[in-house]
């Protein structure tokens, strides 16, 4: 890969410009590629045989401040100008937009009517100059240019004869020579000279037009994909999975069932392992489940992103039609593990990408895998039907069962280790990869042990595969490269990026060990590994995490300014090391304060406790001038009592003797939500009397719970209000309502429902996996008091507490 090392450092621009010519080569034969348009505003164009602009780029590389609105709308003034109304304009950049940039995009991303409008109104120009915005947008790929490059080199490598020697390296040279053809145009001044033909672009990118028949995906390569995925079932403790809203767990299979799934779950939970598990028994049927990691999800390629998976399992570089191929077959099963994890401008590319298939009939089934619920969701919103499931706990038989596996313990031996891990890890023993590392670690130890003393002993264990190298010098340089990662809400990286920083880290650190001896010792010991081409990722993301918070706290890195979902576990463990992070998860992600809390046990003393508890609470509430008188009793515990800025009094509770303020201020926190919620009183509902009422006023119903719903959410401070919606929606309700049933001489009507964006009433039984209950029942309490369940149900979900304000 020396080709493209030497030019790591091209222009992002350079790179996404080789990424066009392949695509023009791959999908518009015809078409040519002109670089420096006519006009400053276009870096790139796209022109078809007669000379025609069909489409123009600007690349725009950015660090730093987010883009404000201002100059983000200049480049889009200064393309209506140039009045190319029937020609597509795409803004790249990899910086972040700010708010208003956003919203920008946002517009032009919309198909809503009154587009053109809102457009005039964002960038301050005329309507009738709007509507030459039709084709326009504006695309964040937060990709590093050796990320591009290595993207560029496979799907050139793909392109060329199987039995090219070296034609890897052949790619890494036709890279290069793009590159230099590339700017060697750039810097002509006629327009003419900068123009790069269809054939030049052929003989540049190499191979041939038309498709292989050794990639053809109903052939040869389904069937080496098949063979190799379905060789041997993997040794994996069996696995199932739950869908959403108290359904008995299932089988992994379940996921083939539907057109659009979802598998969530906190890190560790066995997603990974289910996903195997179905990919090896679905391929001894004949169904072929291809696993993408998202990771390696360069925005705007879909079809690479499932070719780069085909190619990892076969052990060659695949074209990117084969992976089109394999989303436009109906009987394929696309899977993206790692969707919660990205960056959120690529996840939002990712759903654009996706809409086409979740939308259309005729493609292939897709599940998408992550931690957080809640973003599966909000990418598999465009499907017209998606289930969202989870993985089941380990029940006890389970966790006796892989304790068994791991240390080849008796029954008798398994019950006493499971009981020691749960008093130790508490819930974490249902987590299997939680338990594993337990158990690897030392399951004879003391039991006064943290999860993040769980993982150091985990890595001491790990380490001993390289006892010529102190884990003491080698895995703070690391900690400190994942900490660089996770601020960028990651935790891979491609080669180049990982030789650089973990050199810098090195050099940084002065540690006795370089990048290069580092960089060895994470692979040999089994702390690295190759996720997918030419993408590199711990064995388990949560080893980040924790790596990470150990550089915080050892004052190597800086938490984040701002903490992202993705970030959580990092500070979780940061605070497990003892590093404050009270302040910034009170503020960012609240409700894992209570999570956090619970290992609060800084005690700051008498006289610091209430103002360090105040301005906490303050934040949770959203409320400014709260204060908190403690009290100590003569146990040792602690009666809390807290004022709102009138002095009124708002609750009590009494807590443990010396425990953190962050936990008291959760625990008054609670006594609020509670209070709050249960203001809300059930309301006596009478029966409907003919199915026609009950159509009405279920209807009536759920438009009321959704105006109470807001209503309750504007008592939450803004970013509370704002992780509480998600979890909520959609808000809206499609239902049927059946034929009556008689019970003890008492009518009621049968019900199916879906929830929806909108409230709809159908004429016949709703399609999928709708709910069953009754018109009574789903009315009985009336709209307020459903909509404070609601919500209240969504609070323990996102502290991941069930009962937590009972």
């Amino acid at each position: 890969m020396a080709g493209t090392d030497t030019i790591r450092g091209i222009a992002y621009q350079q790179a996404h410009a080789i990424h066009l010519a392949i695509d023009l080569v791959e999908q518009g034969p015809e078409h040519q590629l002109r670089v420096e348009g006519t006009d400053d505003v276009v870096d790139v164009e796209v022109l078809d045989a007669d000379g025609v602009l069909v489409a123009a780029h600007q690349m725009k590389s950015h660090s730093g401040a987010p883009w404000t609105p201002k100059l983000v709308a200049d480049v889009f003034r200064r393309w209506v100008s140039l009045d190319a109304p029937n020609s597509a304009f795409t803004f790249v950049t990899n910086g972040e937009l700010g708010p208003g940039a956003q919203a920008l995009s946002d517009v032009l991303a919309s198909s809503e009517p009154g587009r053109a409008a809102r457009l005039a109104k964002e960038l301050d120009i005329p309507e009738m100059l709007a509507d030459r915005l039709a084709f326009a947008s504006i695309r964040v790929d937060p990709s590093s240019v050796g990320v591009l490059l290595a993207a560029a080199e496979r799907r050139i490598a793909a392109r060329l004869d199987p039995l090219l020697r070296d034609r890897e390296e052949v790619a890494v040279q036709r890279v290069d020579a793009l590159f230099r053809v590339l700017m060697q145009r750039a810097s002509l001044s006629e327009p003419a000279g900068r123009l790069l033909t269809a054939s030049e672009l052929l003989e540049l990118v190499g191979g041939e037009y038309g498709e292989r028949p050794e990639f053809q995906w109903a052939g040869t390569l389904k069937d080496s994909y098949m063979a190799t995925v379905g060789n041997g079932t993997p040794s994996l403790l069996p696995l199932t999975i739950t869908e959403h809203g108290g359904h008995p767990p299932v089988e992994a299979e379940a996921l083939l069932l539907t057109r659009a799934a979802s598998l969530s779950g906190p890190t560790g939970t066995g997603k990974s392992s289910a996903v195997q598990i179905l990919q090896a028994s679905a391929a001894t049927s004949g169904r072929a489940v291809v696993v993408c990691r998202a990771e390696t999800y360069v925005p705007g390629q879909l079809g690479a992103l499932v070719a780069d998976a085909l190619g990892f399992v076969v052990g060659i570089a695949v074209p990117t039609y084969a992976g089109r191929k394999v989303l436009a077959d109906p009987d394929a099963v696309v899977v993206l593990d790692g969707v919660s994890e990205i960056p959120d401008a690529t996840l939002e590319h990712l759903a654009e990408d996706l809409k086409q298939v979740l939308n259309r009939p005729g493609f292939a089934s897709i599940v998408l895998v992550g931690r957080d619920r809640t973003a599966l969701r909000r990418v598999l919103d465009p499907a017209p039907q998606h289930v969202a499931f989870h993985v089941t706990p380990l029940d006890h038989s389970a966790q006796e069962r892989l304790i068994a596996s791991v240390v080849g313990a008796s029954e008798g031996s398994s019950t006493q280790i499971r009981a020691r891990a749960e008093r130790v890890l508490g819930d974490g023993a249902r987590n299997p990869m939680l338990l594993t590392i337990f158990l690897e670690a030392d399951t004879d130890g003391a039991l006064e042990l943290s999860r993040s003393d769980v993982y150091a002993k985990f890595l001491t264990h790990l380490s001993e595969r390289a006892p010529m190298v102190d884990a003491g010098t080698y895995l703070p340089v690391l900690g400190v490269v994942f900490a660089q990662l996770l601020s960028a809400q990651r935790r891979y990286s491609d080669r180049y990026e990982w030789v650089a920083r973990t050199d810098d880290a090195a050099a940084t650190l002065a540690s006795s060990v370089d990048g290069e001896k580092a960089r060895a010792t994470a692979v040999r010991i089994g702390l690295m590994t190759e996720v997918g081409m030419g993408v590199l990722a711990p064995f388990h993301d949560s080893l980040a995490d924790y790596l990470a918070a150990t550089a915080v706290a050892a004052g190597h890195a800086p938490l984040p300014f701002t903490l992202r979902d993705t970030q959580s576990e990092w500070v979780v463990f940061a605070s497990e090391l003892g590093v404050d992070v009270s302040q910034i998860v009170a503020r960012d992600q609240p409700f894992l304060s209570v999570r956090v809390g619970r290992a609060d046990h800084h005690f700051p003393g008498p006289t610091d406790y209430v103002t360090q508890i105040a301005p906490l609470l303050g934040t949770l509430l959203g409320m400014s001038g709260v204060t908190v008188e403690a009290k100590e009793v003569l146990d040792g515990r602690w009666v809390l009592s807290m004022l709102d800025s009138s002095g009124t009094f708002l609750g009590r509770t009494v807590i443990e003797g010396e425990r953190g303020p962050l936990y008291a201020a959760t625990r008054l926190w609670r006594l609020a939500l509670r209070t709050r919620f249960n203001e809300v009183r059930p309301e006596l509902s009478m029966r409907p009397s003919s199915r026609e009422d009950a159509q009405a006023r279920v209807k009536t119903f759920v438009r009321q719970r959704q105006h109470e719903v807001n209503a309750l959410l504007e008592s939450f401070p803004v970013t509370q209000r704002s992780q509480l919606l998600n979890r909520l929606r959609p808000l809206g309700l499609t239902f049927f309502i059946g034929e009556p049933d008689e019970t003890w001489g008492t009518v009621d009507w049968r019900m199916s429902y879906l929830a929806s964006p909108e409230t709809r009433l159908l004429p016949n039984e709703p399609e999928g996996r709708p709910g069953q209950t009754s018109a009574s029942h789903f009315l009985d309490g009336g709209p307020a008091h459903a909509a404070a369940s609601d919500v209240g149900k969504a609070v323990e979900e996102l502290i991941n507490t069930s009962g937590w304000l009972s």
